[in-house]
């Protein structure tokens, strides 16, 4: 008999139903699976930071300043953590909501979605196994070598472009947290010579930059003589944004000398920027301190004025060669940002926004200020610079929490809120002003146009003229639209006017006077006329009393009108006339009936006489 082939043979009696390798690949399979449900069921989609949600209520956060970084609550690190990196790790985590799944919105289920929502988990995920390095390893020989370019220059002190061992300039771009993201804002600085201690400035805004998608161009050496290369720069990346495609183009720029530090990365420029449409056509920020404007820390918007306004800042030394430039770049930023056509798009923030001063410490800070969870501070003629730079940067890079804190728990979003809502009230104001003063500039035209019209024939030519040019004048002033019309111009116009017009009240006056003096004649020629006249049988009386009655109300108004006085004038002349008639017709019925009385009368007294004739006869 033939044996049957192999597969076809009975398994031995001690083989399982499942051979070895099988079952081990199916439990590497579920345990698989079962890893992977429990490692997603912990990913949450990151939405998209929204400025308004912050905008609302607020907790206060001391802001009293300690003696150093060391005293600092938190400074040390917590049991059981072993670095800074952790910290920083667990802090990241809290910003990006990870425990936020009710807070997200409703969506409907799409694959599409699923599949975002996955790559924006994984992509968070990843970015907070990324330690934060705060030292910045330069090499020894570079910075040697950069040392010693800043040492020739200064002691050269040459005015031209100077070379540096780092490249001229550098754009930090960060990663995209998210699909489709447009970046509004960018940074924009200078760090010339390699100072070690800027670079550290300017690493401070790495998590800040990262938070919210801002890039952040450093230039790094200089493009004009003295410090003219920072306005030449922010105008070499407006016009480099203006020539992109409007959806590419960033809307705004923050410029930040170098001389500032970074304290709380979690606060997004956007919650500063003029809340839109209300306020779309504000351009700039800027902050004053004693000295007047302090131009360190400043956004502004990336259009064609921005243009113009760094192209004058950059040119007005050539041109005004003997204005005083005091502060240089900043003395002319702020002499053009008194001209009113830079004036009427920029308005002055709060110093503590986003240019705050170090606060001295054990005193009651002004404010102007730094405070606990504050943006930034900012150096500005500080004496010992570099002394207090490091002592704010050794606290700066601790990432301490009561340092570094979620906007929703900074005072910033119940100031801003209140700083908006008193802008839109001045603004009313403002436009309520600029209404009534645009009111009363075209009543004054309206009624000098209406007595030139009927009294400039009386009037010297000179004198005609003059007030014709006064009024091309006031118009061109109101030609100004909306808020921009400058109502101190329109009153100086309009006083201007009046003076103008003094030749021609003059002729008035006099025309008024005759025209009074006839008012009166016929008021009085009224009153004569029906002198002794009964109303009653003669219904012309009772007209012309009316009339020389309103006459009279007339003329002792002070603000009577020469055509309602001509007119009734010439209604008491009528009402007269029309009772003259009455009159005439009156006497010669009368006179009729006398003639037909002493008629009737000889008649009578011819009969009388002819009846005594015959009777005696």
């Amino acid at each position: 008999m033939q044996e049957p082939f192999s597969w076809m043979a009975n398994p031995a009696s001690g083989a399982a139903v499942f051979g070895h390798g099988r079952l081990k690949l199916m439990l590497i399979a579920l345990a698989t699976m079962f890893l992977g449900y429990l490692v997603t069921s912990t990913f949450n989609p990151v939405d998209q930071y929204d400025v308004a949600s912050y905008r609302g209520d607020y907790d206060f956060t001391s802001s009293s300043v300690l003696e150093g970084p060391n005293v600092y609550p938190g400074a040390q690190h917590a049991p059981g953590r072993s670095s800074k990196t952790e910290q920083l790790g667990d802090r990241v985590k809290a910003y990006h909501g990870e425990d936020g799944v009710a807070n997200q919105p409703v969506r409907r289920p799409s694959i599409k979605g699923a599949l975002k929502d996955l790559h924006h988990a994984v992509s968070n995920k990843v970015s907070y196994w990324k330690t934060w390095d705060p030292e910045l390893d330069l090499d020894a020989e570079l910075e040697a070598n950069a040392t010693a370019v800043y040492n020739a220059t200064a002691a050269s002190q040459t005015a031209g472009p100077s070379s540096s061992p780092l490249k001229s300039e550098e754009v930090l771009e960060p990663e995209a947290d998210q699909w489709g993201h447009k970046t509004r804002v960018g940074k924009c600085t200078i760090v010339l010579y390699g100072s070690s201690i800027y670079e550290r400035t300017v690493k401070t805004h790495t998590l800040h930059n990262k938070l919210h998608g801002y890039p952040l161009h450093v230039l790094r050496q200089s493009i004009m003589d003295d410090v003219w290369s920072k306005p030449a720069y922010i105008l070499s990346l407006l016009l480099r944004e203006l020539a992109k495609p409007q959806e590419e183009r960033l809307e705004w720029l923050l410029w930040v000398d170098a001389d500032t530090i970074m304290l709380n990365p979690y606060v997004p420029l956007e919650i500063f920027l003029p809340p839109s449409p209300q306020f779309d056509d504000i351009h700039l920020l800027v902050t004053n301190d004693w000295n007047g404007l302090n131009n360190g820390v400043f956004p502004i918007r990336v259009n064609q004025w921005a243009v113009e306004l760094l192209s004058a800042i950059i040119s007005s030394r050539y041109y005004k060669p003997d204005q005083d430039l005091t502060f240089r770049d900043q003395s002319a930023m702020d002499a053009l940002l008194k001209d009113k056509k830079f004036a009427a798009h920029t308005v002055e923030a709060p110093q503590r926004w986003f240019n705050a001063y170090q606060g001295e410490h054990n005193e009651t800070l002004a404010p102007y200020q730094v405070r606990r969870g504050d943006f930034l501070v900012h150096f500005a003629g500080v004496i010992n610079r570099d002394e207090r730079i490091l002592f704010w940067l050794d606290r700066a890079e601790q990432h301490l929490p009561d340092w570094e804190m979620e906007v929703q728990h900074t005072s910033y979003p119940a100031e801003v809120k209140d700083f908006w809502n008193q802008k839109a009230g001045e603004r009313a104001a403002k436009q309520g002003e600029v209404a009534e003063a645009r009111r009363k500039a075209n009543e004054l035209l309206t009624q000098t146009d209406s007595r030139m019209s009927e009294y400039q024939d009386r009037l010297v030519q000179s004198d005609a003229t003059f007030i014709h040019d006064r009024e091309a004048a006031l118009r061109k002033v109101l030609e100004q639209q909306g808020d921009a019309l400058d109502t101190t111009s329109v009153e100086s116009e309009m006083g201007m006017l009046e003076q103008s017009l003094k030749p021609l009240r003059d002729v008035i006056e006099t025309a008024n006077k005759v025209l009074m003096k006839e008012a009166h004649d016929a008021i009085f020629a009224a009153e004569k006329d029906v002198i002794g006249q009964d109303a009653s049988s003669i219904p012309e009386v009772a007209a012309v009393e009316e009339k020389a009655t309103s006459l009279k109300s007339l003329v002792v108004q002070p603000d009577w009108k020469k055509a309602d006085l001509n007119a009734l004038i010439e209604a008491v002349k009528q009402a007269r006339t029309s009772l003259q008639q009455k009159l005439q017709e009156k006497d010669a019925q009368d006179q009729k009936l006398q003639a037909a009385k002493a008629k009737a009368d000889e008649e009578r007294k011819k009969q009388e006489e002819q009846k005594a004739k015959f009777g005696n006869t």
